[in-house]
């Protein structure tokens, strides 16, 4: 849980680069927070590509993956 709060933080500070990587154990919270986080700086591409990857990890996409996906389309 302390892990999803920093990658929130790090979004809303504009770190996106490599933060999800560092973490240990990522969840369907953590990859919202960093497509969220893309989404909200105009990174469309870059959120695509943490979809994609969030899948090739098996984590599957909730509610809010599809509502932060639709935001940016």
């Amino acid at each position: 849980m302390v892990e999803n709060a920093l990658v929130h933080m790090y979004v809303k500070c504009g770190v996106l680069q490599k933060l999800l990587e560092d973490l240990p154990f990522r969840d369907v919270i953590s990859w919202n927070a960093l497509i969220g986080g893309y989404c909200q700086e105009g990174q469309g591409h870059e959120a695509l590509n943490c979809y994609e990857k969030m899948i090739n990890e098996n984590i599957f996409p909730d509610t809010i993956t599809f509502i932060c996906g639709l935001k940016e389309c």
